[in-house]
């Protein structure tokens, strides 16, 4: 199980007039699709799943690898490769406990992938194949060992796609002409993505969520056959356009892993009809405030390196960039409450903020670790606070929204339950502003020092 998006009704509404029900999209209809994306995947095998193929670690590895590929096929059309670079195989005991409460298990094999996982090896999405029926929550829980090669191939993409902004299909989605396909709430067999789960993945990618996916991997994990015809650019090739068949509509690159004659570059969102594009051509557009465009250099077939401005850029009307981002209270109450909201008034955050409980606070869980009282210079850092609430949200199981009376001024704010396997969308954001030249950093304020005046 991993963490989905909220409904999009209103993209399905525009979907069912611009896509036909039957058309499955293809990545020349979408232009971000115009280069290969790769999603670097950790598995994590439990003991019983370990146990079931003999104790044996070869069996076990060989078992993952095959189902690993047939996700990778899966993903071909949205021109996504899967590929394995980190897999661990608990051969003594689970460090975590195994259930059948499936929303425990995803919360704690997320937190042991977080404080215990290999940091060390690149992987953008853990997965844990294990006996039981957003790098903070992209993660997923599979049954292993149960069903056949493809059956769990599927559940594997059917959990990523969740990761990947895709939601269930409703009666309106096709693939091809099958009418179940991936994203089906009902399990089943399909071996395609509907035209709403492409489209899904197409906002997530354009959004600017995918970053993670546009590195091309230095060096493919050792548990990937190094070949040509793979799809994978390896050592000693200058392109690989995967199988024969793929091969034959390719202009720029040979079914030997050669560029044609002619060719100066194959792939890349500056080549186009094998050549570099002009310098200047804009390859990456900016996707919000603080993110940059990025531009072609006209020599090279890859775009730069996906840049941001300063962080403690001004942006909006009282937010700072931070990690491409603009951090502003008001823009925080918006994604909470709807447009209409703004930011509460100072009197709100000093009144609820330093009382130290689950609604105002500014550390603590309430379990393991106490709610901490706001220090007066930190009020801004703690939980959000809003006015000008038109309508309520649709909110998690176990999570409550309040109503306070300060002054003249209603407050309104969310309180957050640890066991919830989403983020705490009522704490502060790390950059936002919280006084002239102030972020909050870790729910205190920090003093910003940007251009040639420092802090001065």
């Amino acid at each position: 199980v991993c963490l989905s998006l909220s409904s999009k009704k209103t993209a399905l509404e525009q979907l069912k007039h611009s896509v036909p029900c039957n058309t499955q999209l293809t990545p020349r209809q979408f232009q971000p699709w115009g280069r290969t994306r790769y999603l670097e995947l950790m598995v994590v095998v439990d003991k019983e799943g370990f146990d079931t193929f003999g104790t044996s670690i070869t069996n076990v590895t060989l078992e993952v690898i095959e189902i690993i590929n047939l996700v990778d096929g899966l993903f071909s059309s949205v021109r996504l490769r899967v590929l394995l670079t980190v897999l661990e195989i608990w051969t003594e005991k689970n460090p975590i406990s195994i259930t059948k409460n499936i929303t425990q298990v995803l919360h704690s094999f997320n937190r042991w992938r977080i404080q215990h996982g290999p940091a060390h090896i690149m992987h953008d999405v853990g997965c844990l194949f294990a006996s039981a029926c957003n790098r903070q929550h992209s993660s997923a829980v599979v049954s292993f060992a149960k069903h056949t090669y493809i059956e769990t191939a599927v559940h594997v993409a059917h959990e990523l796609g969740y990761v990947l902004g895709m939601e269930h299909d409703d009666e309106h989605c096709r693939c091809g002409n099958a009418s179940k396909c991936i994203m089906n709430p009902k399990s089943t067999v399909s071996y395609g993505f509907s035209n709403c789960s492409t489209k899904y993945y197409f906002d997530f990618i354009t959004s600017g969520q995918g970053q993670c996916l546009n590195n091309i991997p230095s060096s493919i994990a050792r548990f990937v056959p190094q070949r040509c015809g793979n799809g994978v650019l390896e050592d000693r090739e200058e392109c690989d356009c995967g199988t024969e068949e793929q091969c034959k509509s390719d202009p720029c690159c040979d079914n030997t892993c050669r560029k044609k004659e002619g060719a100066i570059c194959t792939s890349g969102q500056c080549c186009k009809d094998c050549k570099p594009l002009p310098e200047g051509v804009v390859c990456r557009k900016s996707t919000n405030p603080c993110d940059l465009p990025e531009y072609c250099n006209g020599t090279s077939e890859h775009c730069p390196e996906d840049v941001a401005k300063q962080d403690g850029t001004r942006c909006a009307a009282d937010g700072y960039c931070y990690s491409g981002k603009c951090r502003s209270r008001t823009l925080q109450c918006k994604d909470i409450f709807g447009e209409k909201a703004q930011a509460a008034p100072l009197q709100c955050f000093e009144e609820l903020n330093t009382k130290g409980d689950r609604f105002g606070n500014c550390w603590g869980d309430g379990t393991a670790t106490k709610f901490q009282k706001c220090k007066l210079e930190n009020v801004l850092c703690g939980r959000v606070q809003c006015t000008n609430i038109r309508h309520l949200p649709q909110t998690e199981d176990h999570s409550t929204i309040i109503q306070t009376p300060v002054g003249d001024t209603w407050c309104w704010g969310t309180e957050y339950h640890v066991g919830l396997d989403t983020s705490d969308a009522g704490v502060i954001k790390d950059g936002t502003r919280c006084g002239e030249k102030k972020i909050c950093i870790n729910r205190t304020f920090l003093m910003v020092c940007t251009g040639s005046h420092g802090c001065e």
